[in-house]
Protein backbone atom coordinates (compact mmCIF):
# COMPACT_ATOMS: atom_id res chain seq x y z
CA UNK A 1 0.00 0.00 0.00
CA UNK A 2 3.09 2.13 0.14
CA UNK A 3 2.38 3.05 3.74
CA UNK A 4 5.00 0.02 5.83
CA UNK A 5 4.33 -0.29 9.30
CA UNK A 6 5.63 -2.38 12.68
CA UNK A 7 2.41 -4.34 13.64
CA UNK A 8 2.41 -5.56 17.63
CA UNK A 9 -0.35 -7.44 19.15
CA UNK A 10 -2.19 -5.58 21.74
CA UNK A 11 -0.16 -6.11 25.56
CA UNK A 12 -2.54 -8.13 27.88
CA UNK A 13 -0.90 -5.33 30.39
CA UNK A 14 -2.13 -2.34 29.02
CA UNK A 15 -5.59 -0.41 29.06
CA UNK A 16 -6.23 -0.50 25.40
CA UNK A 17 -7.15 2.85 23.64
CA UNK A 18 -10.19 3.33 21.91
CA UNK A 19 -9.61 2.06 18.25
CA UNK A 20 -8.74 4.60 15.64
CA UNK A 21 -5.76 6.57 14.43
CA UNK A 22 -3.69 8.57 15.96
CA UNK A 23 -0.54 10.37 16.37
CA UNK A 24 2.23 8.48 17.93
CA UNK A 25 6.20 8.46 18.74
CA UNK A 26 7.57 5.09 18.16
CA UNK A 27 10.86 3.92 20.07
CA UNK A 28 13.06 1.88 18.67
CA UNK A 29 16.92 0.90 20.17
CA UNK A 30 16.70 4.06 21.88
CA UNK A 31 15.36 6.14 19.37
CA UNK A 32 12.35 8.73 18.81
CA UNK A 33 10.44 8.49 15.50
CA UNK A 34 7.24 10.16 15.08
CA UNK A 35 4.35 8.11 13.67
CA UNK A 36 0.94 7.82 12.47
CA UNK A 37 -0.85 4.43 14.84
CA UNK A 38 -3.88 2.87 14.08
CA UNK A 39 -5.43 0.48 16.32
CA UNK A 40 -8.47 -2.29 15.41
CA UNK A 41 -9.15 -4.72 13.65
CA UNK A 42 -8.22 -3.04 9.58
CA UNK A 43 -12.14 -3.45 8.91
CA UNK A 44 -11.40 -2.39 4.79
CA UNK A 45 -9.80 -5.88 5.01
CA UNK A 46 -12.30 -7.40 7.33
CA UNK A 47 -9.25 -10.35 8.43
CA UNK A 48 -9.00 -9.48 12.48
CA UNK A 49 -11.41 -10.66 15.52
CA UNK A 50 -8.90 -8.68 17.74
CA UNK A 51 -7.44 -5.35 17.78
CA UNK A 52 -4.03 -5.35 15.91
CA UNK A 53 -1.46 -2.28 16.29
CA UNK A 54 0.10 -0.80 13.49
CA UNK A 55 2.57 2.09 13.54
CA UNK A 56 3.76 4.05 9.93
CA UNK A 57 6.77 5.43 11.01
CA UNK A 58 6.91 9.31 9.01
CA UNK A 59 10.03 10.06 6.97
CA UNK A 60 11.86 6.75 7.76
CA UNK A 61 12.49 4.35 6.02
CA UNK A 62 15.14 1.99 7.89
CA UNK A 63 14.46 -2.35 8.64
CA UNK A 64 13.49 -2.83 11.66
CA UNK A 65 12.16 -6.18 11.49
CA UNK A 66 12.61 -8.50 14.51
CA UNK A 67 13.55 -4.93 16.34
CA UNK A 68 11.26 -4.34 19.60
CA UNK A 69 9.23 -0.84 19.76
CA UNK A 70 7.67 0.70 21.91
CA UNK A 71 4.35 3.18 20.93
CA UNK A 72 3.81 6.22 22.83
CA UNK A 73 0.33 8.16 21.49
CA UNK A 74 0.48 12.15 21.41
CA UNK A 75 -3.28 12.54 19.73
CA UNK A 76 -6.42 10.63 18.46
CA UNK A 77 -6.87 11.81 14.91
CA UNK A 78 -10.20 9.68 14.03
CA UNK A 79 -12.29 7.13 14.40
CA UNK A 80 -11.20 3.51 12.82
CA UNK A 81 -13.60 3.00 9.47
CA UNK A 82 -14.00 0.76 6.64
CA UNK A 83 -13.20 2.03 3.66
CA UNK A 84 -14.70 1.14 0.29
CA UNK A 85 -11.69 1.19 -1.88
CA UNK A 86 -8.21 0.82 -1.25
CA UNK A 87 -7.18 4.26 -3.41
CA UNK A 88 -9.61 5.33 -0.37
CA UNK A 89 -7.86 4.27 2.51
CA UNK A 90 -4.59 5.06 0.67
CA UNK A 91 -5.80 8.74 0.17
CA UNK A 92 -7.17 9.07 3.97
CA UNK A 93 -3.53 7.37 5.16
CA UNK A 94 -2.09 10.69 3.30
CA UNK A 95 -3.79 13.13 4.91
CA UNK A 96 -3.21 11.05 8.58
CA UNK A 97 -0.01 11.65 8.06
CA UNK A 98 -0.49 15.51 7.28
CA UNK A 99 -2.33 15.78 10.17
CA UNK A 100 0.38 13.50 12.48
CA UNK A 101 3.27 15.72 11.25
CA UNK A 102 1.25 18.93 12.47
CA UNK A 103 -0.17 17.78 15.60
CA UNK A 104 3.74 16.66 16.07
CA UNK A 105 5.27 20.08 15.32
CA UNK A 106 3.03 21.81 17.60
CA UNK A 107 4.32 19.77 20.31
CA UNK A 108 8.14 20.55 19.70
Amino acid sequence: MGFPTINLQMPDNIIEPAAGVYSGIAEIENKSYYSVVNIGKRPTFGDLEENLIEAHLLNFSEDVYGKEAEISFLRRIRDEKKFSSMEELQTQIKIDCELATTYNSEIV
